[in-house]
């Protein structure tokens, strides 16, 4: 908000002076050199010395504004060198969950087809023996995933160890398996933390307090990063938290974590994301159901114009909890808080209304309510609510 005042008087600052002052724009038609008027050149002419002082007075306010924003950011320095020190040094395994695509063969041409024994995870870069369609053994390797992709996420407390102790004292070190929720074969609780960002800011890092903090206790932490807006609008980054969940639960067992007892949290905009995918999840579990008692999905009026269902296997059910800290679950009700927070009406359109908004850029907000209630978490459970009752 400071950096916003401070750009906002600077900005306006010009614009005053190009209104109120033509001549004063270089481009300005005025400014250009006429046999009947002749721009002014006297720095004492009165009426530029009034331009002058008008200047002079904005100064203070624009000066007061930046130093108080640069104080700000000189506060929190300390704080945040901190903070990158414990990302970089805690417990934390960067891993890649999005597609890598098809794998290349250490030998010339030929595609490596379905692997038979596969050599570490399916994301490691390791190499694997497949089958030709001739039946040749070649060696391949999976291609690796790209450096500057934000389809990674950050495991903390995979390589944490617990003292074996019967104390219940809630001191971190005195902590292990059996007293921290661990099943019998050592694998502990997950916590999947969608962090904030208001759509645009979004990044894994802003989840390491928490990792730090859970970590000690026999918790295995996951903050998926998903894309951000201007990159992709909504759609994109349901389809990067789902797929990221999905890779939880298929590969979690191999850094600790038992698949078995996982809960999503999610915060601001990570809250929203995953209030949405959670309700998609549903949506397409009661659509499922609904195929099975015999409904006609094409024609029926509560799936009309519904999104297609998510690419992920996992069920709704295998989630053991969903928490969500300062989420805008009513889109429809948050416009104008957000518009008048700095989040206009037309960045709100292009973040939840994609390639449709562009052709109703011109319509009122209560018009294109219907683009915000298809991310709308709250929109979203109230039509689960009423298709699981006539599914009953």
């Amino acid at each position: 908000r400071l950096q916003h005042q401070t750009i906002s008087t600077f900005v306006n600052t010009i614009f005053y002076f190009h209104l109120k002052y033509p001549e004063m724009n270089p481009s300005h038609p005025q400014l250009l050199p006429t046999p009947t008027q002749p721009p002014p050149q006297n720095i004492f002419h009165p009426q530029r010395r009034k331009r002058i002082r008008d200047l002079l007075r904005h100064i203070p306010t624009f000066a007061f504004r930046f130093i108080r924003l640069m104080s700000f950011v000189c506060f929190l320095l300390p704080a945040f060198v901190v903070f990158v020190w414990h990302y970089l040094t805690c417990d934390r395994v960067a891993v890649y969950y999005g597609d890598l695509g098809d794998c290349y063969c250490d030998d010339d041409g030929g595609d490596c087809g379905s692997a038979e024994n596969e050599v570490g995870s399916a994301n490691d870069g390791k190499k694997r023996i497949s089958k030709t369609s001739t039946g040749e053994s070649k060696s391949c390797r999976k291609r690796r995933s790209p450096l500057l992709s934000r389809h990674y996420l950050d495991i903390y407390g995979s390589r944490t160890h617990f003292p074996r102790m019967n104390r219940t004292s809630p001191s971190p070190n005195s902590y292990s398996c059996k007293n921290s929720g661990c099943n019998n074969k050592g694998k502990k609780p997950v916590v999947i933390f969608l962090t904030g960002g208001a759509w645009i800011i979004g990044y894994r890092m802003w989840g390491t307090l928490l990792g730090r903090a859970l970590a000690p206790f026999g918790i295995l932490v996951i903050v998926p990063d998903y894309r951000n807006f201007p990159a992709v609008n909504i759609s994109q980054m349901v389809d990067d938290v789902d797929k990221s969940i999905d890779w939880v639960f298929n590969n979690v067992e191999e850094y600790g974590g038992d698949k078995e007892k996982i809960v999503l949290v999610g915060q601001s905009a990570g809250a929203h994301i995953g209030g949405v995918v959670v309700a998609r999840k549903v949506r397409d579990w009661i659509r499922m159901k609904s195929v099975g008692l015999g409904w006609d999905i094409q024609n029926c009026n509560h799936f009309s114009n519904e999104l297609p269902p998510l690419a992920s296997t996992y069920q709704p059910f295998d989630l053991k909890g969903f928490i969500s800290t300062s989420a805008p679950h009513n889109l429809v009700t948050m416009r104008e808080v957000f518009h008048r927070h700095g989040l206009s009406s037309s960045v709100q359109r292009s973040i939840f209304g994609g390639a449709e908004s562009s052709a109703r850029k011109h319509d009122n907000d209560g018009d294109d309510n219907h683009l915000f209630e298809k991310w709308s978490p709250y929109h979203l459970v109230q039509k689960c609510r009423l298709d699981y009752a006539e599914m009953e």
